[in-house]
């Protein structure tokens, strides 16, 4: 196996951003290795999550999953009514877009997930920014302060993912 490319891009003194892209490799959404740098992402910056933001397109979360499992994973990950605005265009709706608490059963399912196009985009965020992004296959990156950026390349030498930073 080669090296997952991880691109770093210094925001500022205190936040450095680390972002993987899915067309470097061309491996699944769903390899072992992209779930695991994944897990080790949500890791790094567990202790500052609060909330989730999650964009899905209903006819494709259907098909991955089926109706019933794709309405226990949204009630899962908070999605309520109350709390999700659709993206349209014209009178179509493209996808749809919600906000919820980041719940432990919701921290689980991520922590867990086996396939990272299960869901079109989501997003971990603390209170400032958004800390752990998948963004429609395209790429998944991560927002550390230097303790956090430490700890990243910690978990990921403990779980044998070999990466060069670029």
């Amino acid at each position: 196996m080669h090296h997952l490319y991880l691109r770093r891009q210094k925001q500022d003194d205190q936040r450095v951003q680390y972002t993987y892209q899915f067309d470097d490799h061309g491996l699944s959404p769903a390899n072992q290795i992209l779930t695991r740098l994944f897990r080790q992402m949500i890791l790094a910056v567990e202790e500052s999550l609060t909330t989730i933001e999650v964009e899905y397109v209903d006819v494709f979360l259907a098909k991955q999953l089926g109706s019933e499992r794709a309405k226990q994973l949204l009630s899962l990950l908070g999605a309520k009514k109350e709390n999700i605005v659709e993206n349209k265009k014209g009178e179509v709706v493209l996808s749809r877009i919600f906000q919820a608490p980041l719940t432990e059963e919701a921290l689980h399912y991520f922590k867990r997930i086996q396939d990272l196009e299960e869901l079109s985009a989501y997003a971990l965020c603390s209170v400032e920014e958004k800390k752990v992004e998948v963004y429609f296959a395209k790429f998944m990156r991560v927002n550390v302060n230097p303790m956090e950026e430490e700890r990243f390349f910690q978990l990921l030498d403990e779980d044998r993912i070999r990466y060069k930073v670029v």
